[in-house]
């Protein structure tokens, strides 16, 4: 019985709280001259930081302020430059693991051409585009708290 009545009361003392989304630009982590990504209404915009304030920012010639369907990402790193990573790996690995081979240069174009594809993937994966600012329309985003 006494479990119940706390589980009552529990549950009486549990309420749904509102989660907010940003009201401002002031945590934005973005510098001046980084490329960006922003998305408003539907529309998908890549441009240039000129100009950063707690309530705008300039991307071009465009400004921007804080409030609902607005999303900020940053550009992650390029894909070339994973693919060149990739490549370099896959092609230095085959003197290391086929010592003996008579096909040196096939055998390392093609584990170049499979590290660059691979390196391209977990670069896109890993370093790819990063949400800094999202504030979607109608979002609703429930917590639990004690009254």
């Amino acid at each position: 019985m006494r479990t119940i009545v706390l589980v009552v009361l529990i549950a009486f003392t549990v309420v749904p709280s509102p989660a907010f989304a940003q009201g401002d630009f002031s945590t934005l982590k973005v510098k001046l001259g980084e490329t960006v990504y922003v998305t408003t209404g539907g529309t998908a915009l890549r441009g240039t930081v000129n100009e950063l304030s707690s309530t705008a920012l300039k991307v071009d010639t465009l400004e921007f302020r804080p409030g609902p369907d607005l999303k900020i990402e940053r550009a992650g790193v390029p894909l070339w430059h994973g693919a060149l990573i990739g490549a370099g790996i896959g092609a230095l690995a085959t003197t290391f693991i086929y010592p003996h081979n008579k096909d040196r240069t096939g055998t390392a174009a093609v584990a170049g051409l499979i590290g660059a594809v691979w390196g391209a993937w977990f670069t896109h994966t890993i370093w790819g585009r990063t949400v800094i600012y999202w504030a979607a329309p109608n979002q609703v985003a429930v917590g639990f708290g004690l009254k």
